[in-house]
């Protein structure tokens, strides 16, 4: 079953329809997609813009190890499911999060940084073990720099709404 793609024109017509006050389900039976997805793509819109939109080239090696550990950890503790990752991080496909957050439970961080054909089913063995303890000048700057990229995540939010409601001011 080969997974069906929709153009950016496509996905606009869905969004702009929905956002003019139509429902997710309604414009489910209209448009033939599955709400789910529509509902997926407003978020998307909502979160990234146009940009959140358009047709992306996937591909396994796309992103680098620190970026996988960085997606996995921030949706560890913001408690994001994977879904939400996947939107808030502009990845196509939540399955993509899965398989390396799987990675990640089972190989530890050190796991996302190897290519597949890399790592065996044995690896656990293989990799370096992460330091016990970090000391707390490390964690205190850790901190601090996730707080500041919170708040940088809010900002930028923010003045995407700004943004969007500036847009239907002047429709």
């Amino acid at each position: 079953m080969s997974k069906v793609k929709y153009t950016v024109k496509k996905k606009l017509e869905v969004i702009n329809y929905v956002l003019e006050g139509h429902s997710s389900n309604f414009a489910s039976h209209i448009f033939d997609i599955g709400v789910s997805t529509i509902r997926k793509w407003i978020k998307v819109y909502k979160t990234h813009g146009m940009e959140g939109i358009k047709i992306k080239k996937h591909s396994p090696t796309l992103y680098d190890g620190d970026y996988r550990v960085y997606v996995v950890e921030y949706m560890h503790e913001h408690l994001l499911s994977r879904s939400e990752a996947a939107i808030l991080f502009n990845i196509p496909s939540s399955t993509t999060i899965s398989q390396w957050e799987a990675i990640y439970l089972r190989e530890g961080p050190a796991g996302l940084y190897l290519k597949p054909k890399e790592r065996s089913k044995n690896m656990k063995d293989k990799l370096p073990k992460a330091p016990e303890t970090r000391d707390k000048e490390t964690l205190a700057e850790e901190n601090r720099r996730l707080r500041m990229e919170v708040e940088y995540l809010k900002k930028l939010n923010a003045l995407i709404q700004e943004r969007e409601e500036l847009k239907k001011e002047t429709k």
